[in-house]
């Protein structure tokens, strides 16, 4: 039974020291232009869904249905999510690339998440991803109006998505002739003045 003991002390002994001498030796490369390997994402996604499992409330959304709560949903998506999450025939803005782990598609994972489960996620965000919490800043009822218009997601009329693109602007793109081009001088300056 000693033997037995101690062997069971050694291997928890263990299982806590190596993953430690990993980390401290700085094996694990933490850079956002790496994607993170299959065992990350399935300890993140197991790790989130007990965490959620154990916080997330029985409730449903009060606006179900509600075409003015999701109107009003629209633009508050359109203010805090577009710009990550983007939407049917709106594309992110370009920083969203670089987000590790990417802002997930939310026309793709929306039936994976009850209304509830995208209530709690919303409003509380999730660390060391980008989600942001919006519960500081909106209401609940706000949250809600959200989570109804981001089951509309998929229904998106034209006139929504255009709406949606010009909302993200322009924004600053990278091409070969923003890269290869010269800076301009104040005598380029559209204004004919240097600033």
């Amino acid at each position: 039974m000693k033997r037995y003991l101690a062997g069971l002390l050694l291997g928890v002994l263990i299982s806590i020291a190596l993953p430690l001498l990993v980390i401290s030796a700085g094996v694990i490369n933490f850079a956002a232009t790496t994607p993170p390997s299959e065992a990350e994402v399935a300890m993140a996604k197991f790790a989130i869904d007990r965490s959620m499992a154990w916080r997330v409330p029985k409730m449903s959304n009060p606006f179900a249905g509600d075409a003015q709560a999701t109107a009003s949903g629209f633009h508050h998506y359109s203010d805090t999510c577009l710009a990550c999450h983007g939407a049917p025939g709106v594309s992110p803005k370009e920083f969203a690339k670089g987000l590790n782990p990417p802002a997930p598609n939310l026309t793709k994972s929306l039936g994976q998440r009850s209304d509830a489960e995208l209530f709690w996620i919303i409003k509380n965000g999730f660390r060391m991803t980008g989600m942001p919490a919006l519960g500081p800043t909106h209401t609940d009822d706000d949250i809600w109006k959200i989570v109804s218009f981001v089951r509309s997601l998929p229904d998106l009329s034209d006139q929504q998505k255009t709406i949606l693109r010009e909302s993200l602007g322009s924004g600053h793109k990278h091409g070969d002739s923003d890269h290869n081009s010269k800076p301009k001088d104040h005598h380029d300056h559209p204004s004919g003045h240097a600033h």
